[in-house]
């Protein structure tokens, strides 16, 4: 800086000594003009030149040292203004900018933007679902009041005790929700509801002939949760599965099977189910069309073998009950890509039942079925590690189903009754933290969870 100041000074002083007497005098003098010596005007010239010039470089000098100090410290540069051309005007509600499909029920504006509960316990309008944060380990259940009550409440769960109510409706059985957790299936041996879950609304009506075919279950078969296959009963062996497109009540395709026992892979790609008349007889279909894929073997000296849960999307869980004891049950899985079978429990250790697996290992219950406790299968499957700190609540317990580190328990209070003696609770137990969240309470007799769903 020192040589650029040292010019500077040099280039004013010689535009200051280019003042003269000539210059300064160009015109005829006033008489009525005080005039002030020529030399004295020039130094007082001189002088007011040589401050600017000092204040210039003052100036310049300053303006030099903020751009070192911006460059050293890196203070950020002034933001580039941008255009939030998605943002509504202030003007108008925001509702006034959501779209909302008239045909779908599900997309209706109270739906959406919900401020997300999930975590803090208590009930809630079905409004303020918080469809963003609904996902693997919530669970939808039935509820009903008493046992003489003819309807009952339908309700979507968080794992930490946040529970939504959908509707009430009259007293059917669960059977399924679709994948995008938006329509579910209620049902009973005569009728069938389509239910959507953000508006409540009845979106479709199946009825059954008291004297013609029952209803067994349904299950969805298509993500966006409209299409949906059902299995019915007539007499003997025989059995229909029907197809349905979810938009009209007849069946799009439908045909006789004696497949008796029915249940849908995680992801909808399979059918699983177990025959009416054969001993060696679970079969695998495809979803959409029906046809059969493989059929199960059964291990050698087993029999009546049926499937039990899902191991993952490709391979489901089955038991079979030793043809000498049919106390003794063994527990297998399948996988349906590879067709390999693979032995998950040994008779020797009793009775196991709906095995899991989890980060802790293989979860699996094991006793009565009216029994809650909980084991770590060893890798031989021929013994278990008891899981401590299990929830306790009155009455006995069976799994219900396993997601991450939570198990799901139905308690009753008496375990295998019903009817007014009975109260029925559904529980979330976190096997790492050991805390147990009631999900469905029952202080009724003859009240309780008639039926429920976990989400994977």
């Amino acid at each position: 800086m020192r040589p650029i100041e040292a010019r500077l000074r040099e280039a004013l002083e010689d535009q200051a000594s280019q003042v003269t007497d000539e210059t300064l005098v160009r015109h005829h003098a006033d008489p009525t003009r005080v005039v002030v010596p020529l030399t004295a005007r020039r130094d007082n010239r001189r002088n007011r030149v040589l401050v600017l010039a000092a204040a210039a470089v003052a100036f310049i000098l300053a303006g030099f040292s903020w751009l070192v100090i911006v460059n050293r410290q890196g203070i950020p540069a002034m933001p580039v203004p941008t255009v939030a051309s998605a943002v509504p005007s202030p003007s108008l509600p925001v509702e006034s900018t959501v779209s909302t499909p008239t045909e779908t029920p599900s997309a209706t504006a109270s739906t959406i933007g919900a401020p997300d509960t999930s975590h803090v316990a208590g009930s809630y309008p079905r409004s303020t679902i918080p469809w963003s944060a609904v996902g693997a380990g919530w669970s939808l259940s039935t509820y009903r009041a008493s046992a003489n009550s003819s309807t009952m409440s339908l309700v979507l769960m968080s794992q930490w005790g946040a529970n939504y109510s959908v509707g009430t409706y009259e007293a059917l059985a669960l059977m399924d929700v679709s994948s995008n957790r938006r329509r579910v299936l209620l049902g009973s041996n005569t009728k069938l509801l389509v239910i959507d879950v953000a508006s409540g609304a009845v979106v479709q009506t199946q009825t059954f002939s008291t004297s013609g075919p029952s209803l067994i279950t349904g299950r969805f078969v298509q993500p966006d949760g409209e299409a949906f296959v059902l299995l019915t009963f007539t007499s003997g062996p025989t059995y229909r599965l029907s197809w349905y497109s979810g938009s009209s009540p007849s069946a799009v395709r439908s045909f006789v099977t004696d497949v008796k026992n029915l249940q849908l892979s995680r992801d909808g790609r399979y059918l699983v189910g177990d025959m009416y008349q054969a001993k060696d007889s679970i079969v695998v279909l495809d979803s959409t069309t029906g046809a059969k894929l493989s059929t199960v073997p059964t291990p050698a000296g087993e029999e009546n073998c049926g499937p039990s849960n899902w191991w993952s999307n490709d391979e489901f869980v089955f038991t079979c009950p030793t043809v000498s004891n049919y106390e003794e049950q063994n527990v297998w899985r399948y996988s349906i890509s590879t067709k390999a079978t693979t032995r998950v429990s040994r008779s020797t250790t009793g009775n196991y039942n709906r095995p899991y697996p989890t980060s802790l290992g293989t979860i699996v219950a094991h006793g009565t079925a009216c029994s809650a406790q909980l084991g770590i299968l060893s890798s031989d499957g021929t013994m278990d590690t008891p899981l401590a700190e299990q929830p306790q609540p009155e009455g006995s317990g069976s799994l219900f189903d396993v997601v991450g580190t939570t198990a799901y328990f139905v308690y009753e209070s008496f375990c295998g009754s019903a009817g007014p003696t009975n109260r029925r609770s559904f529980v979330a137990y976190d096997m790492v933290a050991h805390t147990t969240v009631t999900l469905v309470a029952s202080d009724v007799e003859g009240s309780g969870v008639e039926s429920a769903i976990v989400l994977h």
